[in-house]
């Protein structure tokens, strides 16, 4: 995450322009931040702390347990000189007692950024010795406490003081009761300083707001962006928390926010790509980088719209030439179809990895994000659903193994213990594999051959069997069922030439029999010479055949070559003349 210095307020003039220029250049550097988060087993760019986690479904900031305390916070950051559109979906459930404490909507540009939490109870996680400051908190307060009106009211608060209300009002129905949501729009209109609250039990936005009041998040942050989250306490008395959906934007309305699928994006400004995760209109996905141009593309799934970015080579914070850009999606994933890519974790939490998941969301799933998991293809090997959590694979799908990959789509166990498709060889050679050749058509390694590159020097790749074979000899037939043709003479025999006649190999008679460049006909098989040892190079069988004089050597070397190369002529001539007849 980028580090923005708050400029230094002084009388002089000179420092008041400088603050301008540094407010514009602050100003112009912001990019566009959207959220739209709509709950789900994944949590995209939120950073958990205390007791704030995933229930599988939506976002708990704390349980229907006391003395709880849990904060969840948006890691990208929104802009304080733009207008802002916020729309919330909340719960409060209490099965038990009067309920408490409350969950509050925070505006924060606090020094600990993403890891601020307050202090619990009355508090409501954003006050307190711990309070959160600078900011602007909404807060849904469900106890009565010193400067309350009652348990049942909407305030707002600034700098963690929630004794001080700047605009308070008493909701017509309650916002604590058993499994009903309501709904909160928050926005924020930057000319005229103006902060409205409205609130309504159904998804349809009241026309006037319930809280209308004047703070400056310009002046409040320091001209520089902020960040947005959600916290929440209980105490002896106790309720659950949950967010339920998050729709936000410092460019847009929240009803221009979210997609679900690539066609909502077309003509987006954010990008193409839908990553369906996100909800959110990006450049790309690790797995969709069509409209990457730059060569070696991956995607940095880490600010509020995945980009573009040339292929990571390490770890956020490496310090090393290509490390990714952002601290939310700090694992550069080193190898599979999905190399070069920016994504949030390496590992469950407990795992020991250096960029696990955390405990509110355990599993590093095949999204790229932490979450939870409920099957197989939520992760990129294995789901663990008793824990919902994802386990890696210990072998290939059908090796028998524990933990083996099970998808048909990624019947690869790779070395990060992914579940994906093999692309070449490489991928076969470590691990529980049952074979080392890669067929990427169906992505899994097997013993089967596909081409002669992967059989070496030597060998051919045998289409019939599957199998590496050595080259065929002269004189001996080609494999059960090959037919002679120029290529497959030039595959599979040692001369790399085959009669049409016999179905056998035969000797080369002159250069241009060999169709592997930079070989040459010497002694009737095709061979690549060596400049170091043969000074005069025998380059053909036949009258077609050659001799390359090196520097440095006497004609008479170079008349004994040509006596050679006539003589080898004549032998290979009455070769031909016998293989003739025997045809």
């Amino acid at each position: 995450m980028q580090d923005y210095a708050s400029p230094k307020r002084t009388a002089s003039r000179w420092a008041a322009f400088l603050l301008a220029v540094s407010t514009l250049i602050g100003s112009a550097a912001q990019a566009r931040t959207d959220v739209c988060y709509q709950g789900g087993l994944n949590l995209p760019n939120f950073k958990l702390n205390g007791s704030a986690t995933l229930n599988g479904t939506d976002l708990l900031v704390t349980p229907n347990e006391g003395n709880k305390l849990g904060s969840a916070m948006f890691v990208p950051t929104f802009a304080a000189t733009s207008d802002i559109h916020i729309q919330l979906k909340l719960q409060i459930t209490t099965t038990v007692g009067g309920g408490a404490d409350g969950i509050a909507f925070v505006m924060h540009r606090d020094p600990r950024g993403a890891a601020a939490l307050g202090d619990p109870a009355r508090a409501i996680g954003y006050g307190g010795t711990n309070k959160i400051t600078p900011s602007v908190t909404v807060e849904m307060d469900t106890y009565t406490n010193s400067g309350d009106p009652n348990d049942n009211h909407l305030g707002v608060t600034l700098d963690g003081d929630p004794t001080t209300h700047i605009a308070s009002y008493i909701p017509t129905f309650r916002m604590k009761t058993v499994g009903t949501p309501f709904y909160v729009w928050v926005d924020y209109l930057a000319a005229t300083t103006t902060l409205t609250v409205y609130v309504s039990q159904t998804a349809t936005k009241p026309l006037l707001p319930q809280m209308t009041t004047v703070v400056n998040l310009a002046q409040r942050f320091g001209n520089q962006p902020f960040y947005m989250g959600f916290t929440g306490s209980t105490g002896g008395e106790l309720s659950q928390h949950e967010i339920l959906s998050f729709i936000a934007s410092d460019t847009a309305a929240t009803s221009g926010v979210c997609c679900s699928n690539n066609a909502d994006c077309t003509g987006s400004q954010l990008g193409p790509v839908c990553d369906t995760v996100k909800n959110v209109c990006s450049q790309c996905t690790p797995t969709q980088l069509g409209a990457c141009t730059m060569p070696n593309p991956g995607c940095d799934i880490g600010g509020a719209s995945n980009t573009c970015i040339s292929g990571c080579k390490s770890n956020y914070g490496s310090g090393m030439a290509g490390a990714c850009p952002s601290a939310s999606a700090p694992f550069c994933i080193p190898s599979g179809p999905t190399a070069g890519s920016c994504t949030a974790c390496d590992g469950n939490f407990g795992s020991g990895s250096g960029l696990s998941c955390p405990q509110g969301a355990p599993s590093c799933n095949a999204t790229g994000f932490c979450g939870l998991c409920t099957k197989n293809s939520d992760c990129t090997a294995t789901c663990t659903v008793s824990t919902k959590t994802c386990a890696p694979c210990k072998g290939d799908q059908g090796s028998g193994v524990s933990n083996a990959c099970t998808d048909t789509a990624a019947p690869l166990c790779d070395s990060l213990g992914g579940c994906r498709k093999c692309i070449a060889d490489t991928d076969c050679a470590t691990g529980t594999h049952a074979g080392p050749f890669c067929n990427p058509t169906t992505g899994s390694c097997g013993t089967t051959c596909l081409t002669d590159a992967q059989c070496g020097s030597g060998k051919f790749c045998n289409t019939q069997s599957g199998s590496c074979d050595q080259l065929v000899t002269t004189g001996q037939p080609l494999p059960s069922g090959s037919t002679c043709t120029a290529e497959t003479g030039a595959r599979v025999c040692q001369s790399q030439v085959c009669s049409t006649t016999s179905n056998q190999c035969v000797e080369c008679a002159a250069d241009t029999d060999c169709k592997t460049a930079g070989q040459v006909c010497q002694s009737f098989v095709c061979k690549t010479p060596d400049p170091a040892t043969e000074k005069y190079t025998l380059a053909g069988g036949g009258l077609g055949g050659s001799c390359s004089f090196g520097g440095g050597h006497s004609g008479n070397a170079g008349a004994l070559c040509l006596f050679a190369t006539a003589a080898l002529w004549m032998v290979g001539a009455r070769r031909r003349r016998r293989a003739g007849r025997s045809q």
